[in-house]
């Protein structure tokens, strides 16, 4: 079953005899403006011997035999292809990046083993932090396919993740560009602030209940709409914005929140010097479902356009 996903993958991604380590290249794969020169490739970084005697038993006996004998030994293939990227700047739309995925196929896969997410990158458009959580979940979702064959299942999530992270994370970038320039950092107890936060998905009901009490702890009020995907809206004084964003990335000084260095899921940052700007219930912060009703009470609220942009991913209206 693994030679024939193997073979499956070549075509659809082309077989590629190009195999340097994506963390020693000198970067030729991609131009000045970081857009790929090549089509997405496919290909065996080790154990190519043994993989090419395995497809020669393969061609002449048949699965049968196959099965019987010795199974595939532990292989290590490499992915390439492009990314296309949905940026919220009209000049940008349609542009690309060329990522890289590298998986560890362990002897026994797919039956009695899962595959194994060993490395990613995409060249200078993702930092090692953002790289690292991505195949932390991945491995993740591998371990809930054991049995199936997993690569394109990985693949696929593995260019979403890395499409939403680079948007998140340009649009952090952004948002911190707007923070008013002369407010000294003595003053941040007399201003205000609202965060929008983006993950892929809030579904853990003891995760949505740690989130809920957060923010009231903080006095923070807004919305947690939780399930695919999950959007987190706070808004209250700017340093308890801040301390909830820092509880979300999760450090050793304060436990719980998403993990790992989930910072550049903060897609949008608003500070406001007056108490008045609020717009959202004072001191109230509830859940729901469903995305058309947190969009519903941004309306009333007066946050349609903050709501198209750091969710939905367009301008609004007036910008």
């Amino acid at each position: 079953r693994a030679i024939h996903e193997i073979d499956a993958l070549e075509v659809i991604y082309g077989h590629d005899g190009h195999h340097e380590d994506p963390e020693e290249n000198n970067g030729n794969d991609w131009d000045d403006n970081n857009h790929p020169n090549r089509l997405s490739s496919f290909s065996v970084v080790s154990n190519q011997d043994d993989l090419d005697k395995a497809r020669a038993i393969l061609q002449e006996a048949g699965d049968e035999i196959v099965q019987q004998s010795e199974t595939p030994p532990e292989m290590l293939v490499e992915i390439q292809t492009p990314i296309a990227l949905d940026r919220v700047e009209d000049h940008h739309q349609g542009s690309t990046v060329r990522a890289r995925l590298r998986i560890r196929l362990p002897r026994g896969y797919p039956e009695h083993a899962c595959a194994v997410v060993c490395s990613l990158s995409a060249h200078k458009a993702l930092k090692r932090p953002t790289c690292d959580e991505i195949i932390s979940t991945l491995n993740d979702k591998s371990k809930t396919l054991l049995g199936a064959e997993a690569m394109m299942d990985l693949i696929e999530t593995a260019k979403t993740m890395i499409a939403d992270c680079i948007v998140a994370q340009e649009e952090k970038e952004q948002a911190q560009e707007h923070l008013p320039a002369d407010e000294p950092i003595e003053n941040a107890n007399s201003l205000f602030g609202r965060r929008w936060i983006w993950v892929h998905h809030i579904t853990n009901l003891d995760r949505r209940k740690d989130i809920v009490k957060e923010a009231r702890n903080l006095k923070l009020s807004g919305f947690l709409k939780y399930g695919y995907p999950g959007v987190i809206v706070i808004e209250g004084a700017f340093t308890n914005c801040e301390e909830f964003v820092i509880w979300v990335k999760g450090n050793k000084s304060r436990p719980g929140g998403f993990g790992r260095n989930w910072g550049h899921h903060v897609r949008g940052e608003i500070n406001f010097g007056t108490e008045s700007s609020l717009k959202l219930v004072p001191s109230t912060f509830e859940e729901l479902e469903e995305l058309s009703v947190l969009s519903s009470l941004c309306k009333d609220c007066g946050l349609q356009d903050e709501f198209l942009e750091f969710v939905m991913q367009h301008r609004g209206s007036s910008s």
